[in-house]
């Protein structure tokens, strides 16, 4: 099981494995539906003293004690997440509630989540005990207990746009609309058009970015998109729903200059026409009635050096 790797969650920094891969084995013929696996585990000693100071669940940054299950036909280097049906986790003799899915109902479509170990874990000694029983299908799972540390979407933020390979240089959007604008099946597009305003909050973008996989112009903003998913353990772009890892989200250079210059335009720019040859002519709407109704802002400052 050496090869197998977890996919890295977007808001966690693998510390240490304090259980190694186990094994929740299939069903065979026989055998009760139901299984049952217990462990052991140990914490360091001083994890437990930062665990016993850290009461405070919305602080953050924060050590936390994650399990996590896998598909043990998975043996990739980008295992997701796939909890077992019908499953119970008793630590230390304490059952833990938990949420085992994200999503809808529809099985192919739901998002297993990483369960939170952490305040479950006894600080008073190394030694932890854990029991798993679950349903028992032909469906082996692997299973393993991870030490994270658990990090703000504002950290986030800064380390994106403090680096310079973050940044995607004009050029390339450039290139991207030429070939947007090149006839594909003997179709040839008459007008190109892209939002200046991000998709998730309908707002003007600060800092518009989008993944490297994406094959679509439009770009979201980059606070807005690590706002919504702060607690999600994927990814995945709001336009083109594709999944995407968080070391792939670029800013886009191009786009940044066209908001910054068309910041003080009044009235301010929705929309932008984009020739084959990557100019633009601002698509002016008209201005909607402000409310009176005074908004409050968000005390994070977005001024970080831009860098090119």
């Amino acid at each position: 099981m050496t090869r197998q790797k977890p996919r890295s969650l977007p808001f966690h920094k693998v510390l240490k494995k304090l259980l190694d891969y186990q094994q929740l084995p299939a069903l065979k013929r026989g055998a009760p539906y139901r299984g049952t696996v217990t462990h052991e585990f140990e914490v360091d000693e001083d994890v437990l003293k930062a665990l016993a100071f850290q009461d405070n669940t919305t602080v953050i940054p924060r050590t936390e004690i994650l399990l996590r299950f896998f598909s043990a036909t998975d043996w990739s280097s980008n295992m997701r997440d796939f909890n077992p049906l019908n499953h119970n986790i008793t630590l230390n003799g304490r059952i833990i509630k938990h949420t085992q899915w994200q999503g809808n109902f529809d099985p192919n479509r739901q998002i297993s989540l990483p369960i939170d170990l952490t305040s479950f874990v006894k600080t008073s000694t190394t030694k932890n005990k854990i029991e798993i029983s679950w349903k028992q299908t032909r469906q082996a799972y692997n299973f393993a207990i991870f030490l994270c540390e658990k990090v703000a979407w504002k950290n986030v933020y800064i380390k994106t746009v403090s680096k310079r390979n973050r940044y995607r240089a004009a050029n390339d959007t450039e290139e991207e609309i030429r070939w947007h604008w090149t006839k594909k099946d003997g179709v040839q597009i008459t007008s190109l058009r892209a939002s200046l305003l991000c998709p998730i909050s309908l707002k003007h973008m600060k800092r518009p970015v989008k993944g490297l996989g994406c094959a679509h112009l439009q770009c979201f903003d980059l606070k807005n998109f690590l706002m919504m998913n702060d607690k999600r353990p994927t990814l995945k772009c709001p336009i083109c729903a594709k999944s995407i890892f968080l070391k792939e989200i670029m800013i886009d250079t191009y786009f940044a200059k066209i908001l910054t210059d068309t910041k003080s335009s009044l009235p301010r720019v929705n929309d932008v026409e984009i020739a084959e040859d990557g100019s633009y002519t601002p698509v002016y709407e008209k201005p909607q009635a402000r409310s009176k109704k005074k908004m409050r802002e968000d005390d994070f400052d977005e001024d970080v050096i831009f860098i090119m």
